[in-house]
């Protein structure tokens, strides 16, 4: 059992320091992140978080695909804004306390993620300003690559009436 954690633990680390977010992190920050992680397997077209849900998890895609939308119903996603795959970070508001969801994750096929809850980040970051400094670089990056999507999308509509 000891093993199989230690195991799973380094597996973890390896695949968080191929992916953008945490390929910045030395192999012991890496360690220390793996550390306070899970990982959790959805099967294809389950919900893994609600558009205006708490928010306490992040997650990174380590196999499958995830579409993230908002404007949704029991008829699917008025918008589509993000297909994300191996290695793509999500869920990230759940870095921060009392932050809704603002949009809708669903797995578009089996995917399996490396969880983490927003605390337990906090904790490591207080005990390792470092690891809270290149994290926090690495989300810029993502939120502005979203922001470029949206961007995008947004060019993409008719907004002439």
């Amino acid at each position: 059992m000891v093993r199989d954690c230690e195991a799973r633990r380094q597996e973890i680390t390896s695949f968080l320091g191929r992916t953008e977010f945490f390929g910045d992190l030395t192999e012991a920050q890496l360690e220390g992140i793996a550390e306070i992680c899970s990982q959790r397997t959805f099967a294809r077209g389950a919900l893994i978080f609600d558009e205006d849900s708490e928010s306490s998890e992040i997650f990174v895609v380590r196999e499958g695909k995830v579409s993230i939308g908002f404007g949704c119903d029991e008829q699917g996603c008025a918008v589509n804004l993000y297909a994300l795959g191996e290695g793509q970070l999500f869920g990230w508001s759940g870095l921060w306390d009392d932050v809704e969801r603002t949009g809708r994750a669903v797995a578009t096929e089996e995917t399996t993620c490396v969880v983490m809850t927003g605390p337990d980040l906090q904790r490591l970051f207080k005990r390792d300003y470092d690891v809270g400094y290149r994290l926090m670089r690495s989300l810029t990056g993502v939120i502005a690559g979203r922001l470029a999507v949206l961007k995008m999308h947004y060019l993409d509509l008719d907004v002439t009436e």
